[in-house]
């Protein structure tokens, strides 16, 4: 359990970095950068819906 903690964090840290640095912005936004990564990533609703989309979701399909 804890490899997959540790494996998402660090997927949010690479994403946070890989913002920063394709924005040319400096790397003392990363806590902010990472905060909105984690926002985007919650934000998407196959995260929520254990990998399915609402239409998967409704009508039970693809």
């Amino acid at each position: 359990q804890n490899r997959v903690v540790e494996r998402y964090n660090k997927t949010i840290v690479e994403k946070a970095r890989n913002m920063l640095y394709k924005s040319k912005l400096p790397p003392t936004l990363c806590p902010k950068a990472i905060n909105t990564v984690n926002y985007l990533i919650n934000l998407d609703p196959k995260n929520a819906n254990n990998g399915k989309t609402s239409m998967e979701l409704c009508y039970k399909r693809k």
